[in-house]
């Protein structure tokens, strides 16, 4: 995956770098690389990033959420 270092998805992607490339959003020759980047390593990343959307299941956070509550 290649997305702009701006917004929600940005800051994702800029979270797991071994599973997506990122670019300046005004900068096509970042954007080139790394659409170049994600094509090439196409299937390690697509593992990764299966990997670390496991994080953001809803139970995973939940519990991390009532842990938060619990220590405030």
């Amino acid at each position: 995956m290649a997305a702009g270092d701006v917004g929600g998805l940005g800051r994702l992607c800029a979270a797991h770098p071994d599973a997506a490339q990122t670019f300046a959003p005004d900068d096509a020759a970042a954007l080139d690389s790394a659409v170049d980047a994600a094509a090439g390593k196409s299937r390690e990343m697509s593992e990764r990033g299966r990997l670390a959307a496991q994080e953001y299941d809803w139970s995973r956070l939940s519990s991390r959420l009532v842990d938060f509550y619990t220590e405030i």
